[in-house]
């Protein structure tokens, strides 16, 4: 593993949240094109940035027109696409997005409103793929001995709501990944592993800051969070950040505790049944765990901890309540009968 300055970990950790400014740029590269293996079907959702140069191949979609809908283009030595109706368009040095511009605007000569999308199935050069809540997700060239810290500059870092685990996912053909808790998956013939944001920083060498190979997927999603509702200082929604799980009373806490009305005994958790739209409902009794006479209680992610208030309103609050309009109506009788 090669050693990084802090200086470099200290860029990559300002950038998480922030965009870096520019696109990442893919250099030429005479090498032979190379199938891309089967990517996860999130991919067709992202738009990439990357940047087309000789050699590559795409589908293209182009709805109404059949000569080119739904059919593969190789990009020529000479830096052109030749397609029919339209025939040569420029499309080294053109990102994919520009060059769906560029055909979409010859395509307006001959047909009405035309909308283009292009697919990229073979790339040039070896490239890996950012999926999720990254400033710039997209594919993404590999340029050289590139670790994960190196592309995620260039990606620039995450969003604000990443979650703060980073997937890899290698194809099995790639060698297996070098860090505990790798998981190996035969069916799809892939091997994945979690890595905390928080260990990318924690030395200037961070043991998983792992090369990163030809056709890898980094992936990150949204941070869990519980929600918390009912009679309490406040309701919302608690982030788990690098935690697993977050306790009763640690989400209690962060939620300025029971109001007034609480009914502690009455809580209930709401937890996502597996594979499935339904939820379980687990009492517990918030008193108990108040008064220490039991364990604290893990809460998961996407759970729903609701603590009920009182239903019956204390005599006094009701008239109190009622009071004006009982005043108003006295006043009207006198005005009108006396």
């Amino acid at each position: 593993m090669r050693e990084q300055s802090p200086f470099l970990v200290a860029a990559w950790l300002a950038l998480t949240g922030l965009a870096m400014q520019g696109t990442a740029q893919v250099a030429p590269n005479p090498a032979e094109p190379v199938p891309a293996p089967q990517m996860p079907a999130q991919q067709n959702q992202v738009r990439p940035e990357y940047v087309i140069g000789s050699g590559d191949q795409m589908l293209i979609e182009a709805k109404d027109v059949e000569e080119i809908n739904q059919k593969t283009f190789r990009v020529e030595t000479d830096g052109t696409l030749t397609l029919p109706l339209i025939g040569s368009v420029q499309a080294t040095g053109r990102t994919v997005a520009q060059l769906e511009g560029d055909i979409t605007e010859k395509l307006k000569a001959l047909f009405q409103n035309p909308q283009v999308r292009i697919l990229m199935t073979v790339f040039r050069q070896d490239v890996v793929t950012f999926l999720g809540a990254f400033q710039k997700p997209g594919i993404v060239a590999l340029e050289g001995r590139q670790t994960l810290v190196d592309m995620l500059l260039r990606v620039g870092g995450l969003m604000p709501n990443a979650s703060r685990y980073i997937r890899l996912t290698r194809r099995l053909e790639a060698g297996p990944i070098p860090l505990p808790g790798a998981i190996e998956d035969p069916v799809a013939k892939t091997s994945t592993v979690d890595i905390s944001v928080g260990s990318l920083s924690d030395t200037v060498n961070p043991a998983q800051d792992i090369v990163l190979l030809p056709y890898d997927v980094i992936t990150v999603s949204k941070a869990e969070k519980i929600y918390v509702s009912g009679a309490l200082g406040k309701t919302g929604t608690v982030e788990l950040d690098e935690h697993e799980s977050l306790s009763v009373l640690q989400v209690l806490t962060a939620m300025g505790g029971l109001s007034a009305e609480a009914e502690p005994s009455k809580a209930v958790i709401l937890r996502p049944v597996l594979n499935t739209a339904r939820r379980a409902a687990i009492p517990i009794d918030l008193t108990q765990i108040l008064a220490t006479k039991t364990n604290d209680f893990p809460l998961m992610p996407n759970d729903i901890l609701v603590v009920p208030g009182h239903k019956q309103k204390k005599f006094g609050d009701v008239v109190w309540k009622i009071l004006p309009f009982v005043t108003g109506i006295i006043f009207y009788i006198i005005a009108r009968y006396v």
